[in-house]
């Protein structure tokens, strides 16, 4: 067991490090939570998706309430098809913004792949609900009712992504 507590302890030292290391660049040019982030794009695009788990889990604790930084976390879990971890994610942004239609439509972009088809409807209307002009989700939810048998629904829905 001391190997767990050494890590519990080492979590607020690798924190303050984060911190100081941030505060230290301030007076560079470029905000260095903005270079960190773009860090963590960049790993998403190159689909090194547990170095950026790995990048963004102490940013994380800095940031708890980035957006941002929990979409990029949500996006590589999804990735590596660990897809519970990647809702849970997508569950904290709409907890810290209870109006983010995008976390309800990627919920339902999982869904979908987990055949949780009611679920994924669900939270295609989420998204729908909060931003009716959202196409996407309109598309996602037309083929998603097309393939539950509602052609009439479908439709609908598929004239409102236009």
């Amino acid at each position: 067991m001391p190997h767990s507590t050494e890590k519990i302890q080492d979590q607020p030292k690798k924190i303050r490090l984060v911190k100081d290391e941030l505060k230290a660049s301030k007076s560079h040019s470029i905000d260095p939570a903005e270079e960190k982030i773009k860090g963590l794009f960049n790993l998403y695009s190159l689909k090194k998706y547990e170095d950026l788990l790995h990048e963004s889990k102490l940013l994380v604790d800095v940031f708890p309430d980035s957006l941002i930084i929990r979409n990029l976390i949500a996006g590589a879990y999804a990735g590596l098809k660990i897809f519970d971890q990647a809702i849970l994610q997508f569950e904290k942004i709409i907890e810290i913004n209870p109006l983010d239609a995008r976390a309800h439509f990627n919920i339902g972009n999982i869904q979908k792949e987990l055949k949780e088809y009611e679920n994924e409807i669900k939270s295609y209307q989420n998204a729908i609900s909060l931003n009716p002009n959202f196409a996407e989700a309109h598309n996602n939810l037309g083929n998603a009712l097309k393939s539950r048998g509602d052609l009439d629904g479908a439709v609908l829905e598929f004239k409102k992504s236009l």
